[in-house]
């Protein structure tokens, strides 16, 4: 326990609670400053999925029936509950529309079906394929980056920087720059939006959604653009409400990119990043700034080799050059950004439980 330096959750209660909560423990058994990282992908998907709460019960079943029509077999039909399975579906009925229309209408009339004469109404009602357009685009950058962080092979100094710029950018869609401007990247997680978020008739949907209204009810396109509007307000509170509290600090680990390590222009100061971890560097703050100040190198193409690299440099009498910063990024590179992290465990456990089975003589 007194080499732990992070834990990865999920964001329930009982794991992450300010109260008698798994964190608290650990924390109180350590008696450190302990990294509790929430599953970032996770959080991501819930807050897409409390979004969708705010947008019509049909589209649901616009995307999901449209989607296992096709299926040849029940079992492969769409999981709605997998947000990026929910993305690539909008993205085939989006593309397909005009012959999914054609192919239901013919359907209905022929086989007397009543889910396809559905599925031809809603895809004969013009609303919903400004939904979708909405959808497809306001859903692609949460999507990447929900990719990228069930990624083995994602920069993980990088992800927290991809999560404030996801924020920021809904932010922009609700909320007039002169507002958004003065917010601090450390304080956009507690920013209170709300009291600023534009009228649905002036929000920029976006070019693809102004040229999907025309044909479409001066009326009906308000409803659809304040659903929109909801649905980013919620999205944002859900992303606000679901990331790591300890943001601040985590999004300062993109300091130790080996670009920041090796410039001779304008190297940051790391000394806030040092003083949040002082177990891992003897709590010697002032000689990791100083290797740190010292670094020069030809840096590989990554951040693992380039401080793995660091980390073998040694004096002549066999002293590690770098023994603190290289120390300090290593470690803070092994935390849990991603659930590939996570995966890896369970792949472990299970290949732990195989081998006990296979050793039990009974």
């Amino acid at each position: 326990m007194e080499n732990l330096i992070e834990i990865g959750v999920d964001g329930a209660n009982v794991m992450v609670g300010k109260y008698n909560s798994f964190s608290t423990h650990v924390k109180a058994m350590t008696n450190r400053d302990l990294v509790v990282i929430k599953c970032v992908c996770h959080s991501l998907h819930l807050a897409a999925e409390h979004s969708f709460k705010s947008l019509p019960k049909h589209l649901d079943f616009l995307i999901k029936e449209s989607h296992n029509w096709f299926s040849c077999s029940s079992k492969l039909g769409l999981n709605v509950d997998t947000m990026t399975e929910r993305v690539n579906a909008i993205n085939k009925i989006l593309d397909q529309w005009d012959v999914l229309k054609l192919h239901f209408q013919l359907t209905k009339d022929r086989e007397r079906c009543y889910t396809s004469q559905q599925l031809f109404e809603m895809l004969d009602d013009k609303k919903n394929y400004l939904y979708k357009v909405f959808l497809k685009k306001k859903l692609r950058e949460l999507t990447a980056l929900n990719t990228a962080f069930q990624s083995d092979q994602a920069n993980s100094l990088k992800l927290m920087e991809g999560l404030l710029h996801l924020l920021r950018n809904y932010l922009s869609i609700l909320i007039p720059p002169m507002h958004l401007e003065k917010v601090l990247d450390k304080d956009i997680f507690s920013f209170n939006f709300k009291d600023y978020v534009m009228s649905a008739t002036i929000i920029n949907f976006g070019y693809s959604f102004h040229e999907a209204q025309v044909g479409i009810e001066r009326n009906d396109v308000s409803c659809v653009q304040e659903r929109c509007r909801h649905f980013l307000i919620e999205l944002c509170y859900q992303i606000q409400s679901r990331l790591p509290f300890n943001i601040e600090v985590l999004e300062k680990i993109n300091l130790l990119t080996p670009e920041n390590a090796t410039s001779q222009v304008r190297r940051p100061d790391i000394t806030t990043l040092t003083t949040s971890f002082k177990s891992l560097i003897n709590e010697d703050v002032d000689a990791t700034v100083s290797e740190w100040n010292r670094v020069e190198w030809e840096h590989p193409e990554t951040a693992e080799s380039f401080w793995v690299e660091v980390s073998e440099n040694k004096n002549t009498l066999d002293e590690n050059w770098f023994e603190r910063i290289s120390k300090l990024a290593l470690a803070l590179l092994s935390l849990p950004f991603s659930n590939a992290a996570t995966r890896i465990n369970i792949q472990l456990s299970l290949l732990e439980w195989r081998t006990d089975q296979e050793r039990c003589p009974y």
